[in-house]
């Protein structure tokens, strides 16, 4: 309590001697509020409450039970980011938003205002051009694979499957980097937005860190089989020790290959 007098004291430009003449109290008896050497005596509590324009709640750090009940009724009316989303599984991409870790996407027939939500959502809906997201197709395909692996390898122990996910990895970061050159070009041409790159990035990002993990993941697997815990030097001799990794890297790029661009996108 005495932190929250002492902020609040300041925050309305009263000295200790003020805030005592107010009280009726020594300054001294002020400095040992503030410093949480002795509590205020009870009877002083609501004055001192007025004086510094705070609720007794808000003196003692507490939430009122009106906000808690606001916040509550408030929570209620949008789907917790654990939901089910309400749009059709059909791997569209969609921009949503967010209030903290709660996803503004309103329930049925709640009491959330849909108006004021649909003149939102009209200033941040964006849109894929197709080829991005034949694209992004690709590789949510590799990062579909890559994940498969790394839990099968972490489950059954199996470091033929581990091995098999750094050569992925690879070509994922490589995917990363040229759907990112290809917008940019596709900005340049007009056929893509900044607004739509900025979403883009991100899931360029977080797919490849992804995809960092499960190599993580995989090299600690074929640690614990060798009974070794050097992770950086079990990846190294991954790509040198045979030919292996040459060859299913290679079979991983046939495989996970950006479609063409067509000559005006």
């Amino acid at each position: 309590m005495g932190a929250r007098i002492l902020r609040r004291r300041k925050e309305k430009g009263l000295t200790q001697e003020a805030l005592a003449n107010k009280l009726g109290v020594s300054n001294q008896a002020v400095s040992k509020r503030e410093g949480d050497v002795c509590c205020p005596d009870l009877q002083l509590l609501p004055l001192l409450a007025d004086t510094l324009e705070l609720s007794l709640d808000e003196l003692f750090g507490r939430e009122s039970m009106a906000k808690t009940a606001q916040k509550a009724e408030a929570d209620s009316q949008i789907l917790p980011i654990a939901a089910e989303l309400p749009w059709e599984d059909d791997d569209s991409i969609h921009a949503v938003l967010f209030q903290g870790h709660r996803l503004l996407q309103p329930k049925q027939g709640s009491l959330f205002r849909h108006d004021k939500y649909d003149e939102i959502r009209k200033t941040v809906e964006l849109h894929f051009s197709g080829t991005a997201q034949e694209e992004y197709g690709v590789l949510a395909g590799a990062v579909r694979e890559i994940l498969h692996l790394a839990i099968n390898a972490f489950a059954a122990g199996d470091s033929a499957a581990a091995a098999q996910v750094e050569p992925l990895e690879e070509v994922i970061d490589k995917l990363k980097e040229q759907m990112r050159t290809r917008h940019i070009l596709r900005m340049q041409q007009g056929h893509c937005s900044i607004e739509a790159g900025f979403i883009l990035s991100d899931l360029l990002t977080d797919l490849e860190r992804t995809s960092d993990h499960c190599s993580n993941i995989a090299g600690c697997v074929i640690d614990a089989r060798a009974h070794n815990l050097n992770l950086h030097e079990t990846l190294r001799q991954a790509k040198t020790a045979d030919g292996s990794f040459q060859q299913t890297y290679e079979s991983y790029v046939e495989k996970y290959q950006l479609p063409v661009p067509s000559s005006n996108v």
